[in-house]
């Protein structure tokens, strides 16, 4: 019975300590500022980029819109190169939608127009 109360006790407690993480984090979301440099290193925050893209594009700010297209493809063309089939014609196809969206907002085409 000594070593049960350890052995229950230790995992319940870094499972609390992370979901209070995830927690404060996910209630931290909708007060972060769009407007700061986003990276893009996994799905999760692939998703949190394409919001923070459209909410940028929503608010006319092209120029961090495109910012933040340029690191949504540079990690859909890491990621496009490993995996399954269809994860790769995943990759694939958010990378296509996502070039065409970054030439949308590319900073310098109003300019020479």
């Amino acid at each position: 019975m000594g070593h049960l109360l350890p052995a229950l006790l230790i995992p319940a407690g870094v499972i609390a300590v992370m979901g209070l993480v995830i927690l404060f984090d996910r209630l931290r979301e909708p007060h972060r500022d769009p407007r700061e440099l986003c990276a893009v290193v996994d799905r999760r925050t692939f998703r949190d980029a394409t919001r923070r893209v459209d909410k940028l594009a929503a608010a006319g700010d092209f120029t961090r819109a495109w910012a933040g297209t340029v690191s949504i493809c540079t990690w859909l063309k890491s990621e496009r190169l490993y995996g399954s089939a269809s994860r790769r014609a995943w990759f694939a196809t958010q990378l296509e939608i996502w070039t065409a969206r970054r030439a949308e907002f590319m900073p310098f085409a109003a300019v020479t127009e």
